[in-house]
């Protein structure tokens, strides 16, 4: 139980970082849907780097084996949704590109 506790608050960084992630990506997401521009979404991952970061959070903060497994592609698919974010200039598509590459970053060290 204490050793469990100990890694939840290696993690809890990370943790907090991608659950802010997923939490802004579903706000680019929406943003994007409510304007109706589907060619905006052809390429769009936001939902994708949402759900993965929310997975990524839930793997961690039960301290699950598979933690790191989750976090390397969690850093992948943030990295990719950073890029094809950049690719616009609304202001939501611009915080999306910036909690992706905090969260890529961290999980990217928590898979190492």
């Amino acid at each position: 139980m204490v050793e469990t506790m100990l890694k939840n608050k290696m993690y809890q960084e990370c943790i907090e970082v991608c659950f802010e992630c997923a939490e802004i990506c579903e706000r680019c997401d929406n943003e994007c849907l409510s304007k109706s521009n589907t060619e905006e979404m052809n390429n769009c991952l936001t939902r994708d780097c949402a759900d993965i970061c929310n997975l990524a959070g839930q793997f961690m903060s039960r301290d699950s084996e598979f933690a790191t497994e989750i976090c390397s592609i969690c850093s992948k698919i943030c990295i990719e949704c950073k890029e094809e974010c950049s690719k616009h200039s609304e202001s939501h598509f611009r915080d999306c590109v910036e909690v992706c590459n905090r969260c890529s970053i961290e999980c990217k060290t928590m898979a190492e």
